[in-house]
């Protein structure tokens, strides 16, 4: 299983507790820095402005489809280090995966989650020794020469790691941009107050996540 395993190196941060948990993110946070995403700022802004011209000539999309997984799955892709015509046929095996976070999932469904997370695991396996052979300026490059007082991630972590960051990168944001237009579109005095006022955005972002 992807996300939860009783062999080493492939328990998943989110179902570790201290001392395990503690040193995982240590090592990780050495390299995924709240500079290193803000650093993303500027290319961020040049993907969306494309898409968002898109939309606006066709007049009518949707927006699942031309947005909402189109942007996240291309940042976090570069960030991480996912090469630019091996990303696409990740979206269907994320929204597989994630199914093994959920509760009362039917048994097809979680077959499905095992045989993604497998999926995954085998790539990043692949991936990870392509950076070794040609490392790159990418956060799986980074992570993979990060080391504290004489740790460092185990082959096995950081596969784990990776297949988290990435199924996480682009479906939680993915959801959060759907789901924040559908409460602007079910609230048009919340929308128009966003219109009349851009700096509300990053609280109404914080309270869409919450809600």
């Amino acid at each position: 299983m992807c996300f939860r395993s009783e062999e080493p190196g492939t328990r998943s941060i989110l179902f570790l507790n201290p001392p395990d948990h503690t040193r995982l993110r240590g090592l990780i946070a050495r390299e995924f820095t709240p500079k290193r995403i803000d650093d993303l700022r500027p290319r961020i802004d040049e993907l969306t402005a494309p898409l968002l011209d898109r939309m606006a000539a066709a007049g009518e999309v949707d927006v699942m489809e031309a947005l909402a997984w189109r942007l996240p799955a291309t940042v976090i892709s570069e960030l991480v280090g996912v090469p630019v015509d091996e990303r696409e046929e990740f979206r269907a095996v994320v929204r597989d995966i994630i199914v093994l976070l959920e509760v009362g999932a039917a048994p097809e469904a979680y077959d499905r989650g095992l045989a993604a997370g497998l999926r995954m695991r085998e790539y990043f396996t692949e991936l990870v020794a392509r950076k070794r052979a040609e490392p790159a300026d990418d956060l799986l490059t980074a992570l993979l020469a990060v080391e504290a007082e004489g740790d460092r991630l185990s082959e096995a972590e950081l596969i784990t790691t990776m297949v988290l960051l990435f199924a996480a990168g682009f479906e939680t944001t993915t959801n959060l941009i759907g789901n924040g237009l559908w409460l602007l579109l079910r609230h048009p005095e919340q929308m128009a107050l966003l219109r009349e006022d851009p700096s509300r955005m990053p609280g109404f972002i914080e309270e869409a996540l919450r809600f």
